[in-house]
C-alpha cells in the first residue's frame, strides 16, 4: 500500500496529537495512528478509563467517523463506507491493539513497546 502524509487524510487538531517528536517513556501523545487505506485512519486515543472502559479504536473517513470496539463491533449509530474491512482488520489485530490500549492507558506509557506492536499490526 502507498504511504500517503498524514495532512491528506487528518485533520489539523489530529495531528498535533500525533506529534511524533516525544521522548521514549514518558511521553504524552495522546493518539497514535495505527493504521491507513486510501483517506481513512484507524487511531488509538489515550483516554480516560473511567468513561472509556472497553478498549476500542477510532476510524476517521472524510465522510465520518465510528468507533469500533477490538471484536470490530461498531460501537456507535454512525456508519462508514468499507465498514467491514476495517471490522475485519481490528479482529485480526486484536491482541496487539489490546496490547498498544493497556499500553497507552498507562501514566508513562513506553513509546518503544507501542512501536513495536505497531509494527507487528497485519496491513
Amino acid at each position: 500500500m502507498e504511504k500517503m502524509p498524514d495532512v491528506e487524510i487528518l485533520p489539523a487538531s489530529l495531528l498535533l496529537l500525533l506529534n511524533p517528536a516525544q521522548p521514549a517513556t514518558g511521553f504524552h501523545r495522546t493518539a497514535e495512528l495505527l493504521y491507513r487505506r486510501g483517506n481513512t485512519a484507524v487511531i488509538i486515543r489515550k483516554e480516560d478509563t473511567e468513561k472509556h472502559k472497553k478498549p476500542h479504536v477510532h476510524v476517521k473517513s472524510p465522510d465520518g467517523g465510528a468507533s469500533f470496539d477490538l471484536d470490530g463491533n461498531n460501537l456507535t449509530s454512525s456508519s462508514i463506507k468499507k465498514e467491514s474491512l476495517f471490522s475485519d482488520w481490528i479482529r485480526q489485530n486484536k491482541d496487539n491493539l489490546s496490547a498498544i490500549w493497556f499500553e497507552m492507558v498507562k501514566d508513562n506509557p513506553d513509546k518503544n513497546f507501542i512501536e513495536e506492536k505497531k509494527v507487528a499490526l497485519i496491513v
